[in-house]
């Protein structure tokens, strides 16, 4: 974004940014509640397309998006744009966390917007 080269992102593959803080906090709670039992997932606040997160990105940054394209995602046997094979993965790997939320009283705690913030504090 900042050398203005233009870059696309999927707008049809969804995840759930979790902060290194947010892991770390959620990390230590269950090593010292080792009473507690069960799966949990342990995604991020919001679920947003690749896409989604670089035009936030670039709006927290003051940069101009006009660089960020979108992109569909091909199905997995198919070739992308640059003629390479993509990788097969699910397309939405968004998780609910709100199991864990419960349990833990809000955590995690940041979404997208308060990643961006912590990651680029000055």
């Amino acid at each position: 974004l900042v050398n203005q080269e233009e870059t696309s992102f999927f707008t049809n593959e969804y995840r759930s940014v979790v902060s290194v803080d947010d892991v770390t906090n959620i990390l230590i709670w269950a090593c010292s509640n080792k009473g507690t039992t069960g799966a949990y997932n342990m995604g991020g606040l919001d679920r947003l397309s690749r896409f989604d997160m670089a035009m936030q990105t670039a709006e927290y940054l003051s940069l101009d998006a006009a660089p960020v394209k979108s992109a569909v995602r091909p199905p997995h046997s198919e070739a992308n744009g640059d003629g390479k094979v993509v990788v097969p993965s699910p397309p939405d790997i968004s998780m609910d966390s709100s199991k864990l939320q419960e349990l833990m009283d809000g955590l995690p705690k940041m979404g997208f917007q308060d990643i961006l913030k912590h990651t680029f504090a000055s």
